[in-house]
């Protein structure tokens, strides 16, 4: 789940770094109204995990915003 906690909305044009995921089920672009938050699925594979962060094209920066993905509890 990705929420945006800021005071503005934030459409998310592209997650930079799609390709190091299995699967990442998460349409783009979307937005976020503020205090929204959308649900995604990221998919590791054996040899193959969820990477620890997620890149993401924003309409809030000229730069990448990197989120980190915690760990899956075991």
């Amino acid at each position: 789940m990705l929420r945006n906690t800021g005071n503005t909305s934030v459409t998310i044009f592209a997650v930079t770094n799609r390709e190091d995921f299995v699967l990442l089920d998460l349409e783009t672009p979307c937005t976020l109204d503020p205090d929204r938050s959308v649900n995604g699925v990221a998919i590791g594979a054996f040899g193959a995990p969820v990477p620890g962060e997620i890149v993401l094209e924003t309409s809030s920066t000229e730069t990448p915003i990197i989120v980190p993905i915690p760990p899956r509890p075991i």
